[in-house]
């Protein structure tokens, strides 16, 4: 049996997931009516070079290594990846966890990407960023690739694997 659904309940879905970022409860707040109001109310706290780091970290899929975001989020020293990313957390825009080498790796829900992603658009910079994720991305390959006929090829597979979707997502 085939489990997913049809398309008439794929496209049911999506119109619920969508009521829920942009459906509104009137006697609210302006922060509590929509998830995406409530994103736009934390993001909007920021200070703006942490906005600037936030909208850049959404061309991320799946996750991401301080390195990479150091290497995508192209702040030219203007501010401290980590630290940026520490104040990114603490408005829960962002969650750090743990990789196979032990290495920190950073993620975001999808809500909160679309929402970046949309901000990125709306700036401007999509291509630039787009263009720096590529670029950091094919060297990440390049490394690993070699990395795999080195010493400790199963810890190199696992890198990689972790990092499969934003691969396919430089690739496109």
């Amino acid at each position: 049996m085939d489990p997913s659904p049809p398309p008439a309940g794929l496209v049911e879905r999506l119109v619920q997931r969508r009521l829920l970022l942009t459906g509104s409860s009137r006697d609210l707040p302006p922060r509590q009516r929509t998830i995406g109001e409530a994103i736009a109310w934390s993001y909007d706290l920021l200070p703006p070079e942490t906005q600037t780091m936030f909208r850049s970290l959404s061309v991320f899929t799946g996750g991401w290594t301080l390195a990479a975001a150091e290497a995508v989020v192209g702040v030219d020293g203007a501010l401290d990846v980590l630290d940026g990313l520490q104040t990114i957390a603490s408005a829960s825009l962002v969650q750090a966890g743990e990789q196979l080498d032990g290495e920190r790796r950073f993620t975001t829900l999808e809500t909160m990407r679309e929402f970046g992603l949309a901000c990125l658009a709306a700036s401007g910079e999509i291509e630039a960023v787009g263009q720096r994720h590529a670029d950091y991305y094919l060297s990440f390959a390049q490394t690993g690739g070699a990395a795999l006929a080195g010493a400790s090829p199963g810890v190199s597979l696992g890198l990689l694997a972790a990092e499969e979707a934003n691969l396919r997502s430089a690739l496109a």
